[in-house]
């Protein structure tokens, strides 16, 4: 699998000194109708051993650093490329992904 990352988000990334990704899932208590949703992070290097062992996870290397995907409350199946990017709306930023799909 290739990762590809926007200009913006290497900007960041680099302006965040966070080299890797963590794409992971969340149940909301009492939001959304406690629907999974998936959230991604930069995370130190320091922190992709631990990251990387918890159950269900799977590594891949990007060109700037590890991309670790969790794969249990929202199966995932990804294309042969995903697209990371930077999104910014009135001063929050998130980080967006395409290549993913989950799994009916």
């Amino acid at each position: 699998m290739k990762i590809e990352y926007s200009e913006d988000l290497r900007s960041y990334m680099e302006k965040k000194g966070r080299n890797n990704v963590l794409l992971h899932t969340i149940s909301p208590a009492g939001c959304c109708g406690g629907a999974p949703e998936l959230i991604i992070d930069l995370i130190k290097s320091d922190e992709v051993e631990d990251a990387a062992a918890k159950p269900g996870r799977r590594t891949f290397e990007g060109e700037l650093g590890t991309v670790i995907m969790e794969n249990t409350l929202i199966p995932l199946e990804e294309d042969a490329t995903i697209s990371l990017g930077l999104k910014r709306f009135i001063g929050l930023t998130d980080i967006t992904a395409t290549g993913l799909r989950q799994l009916a």
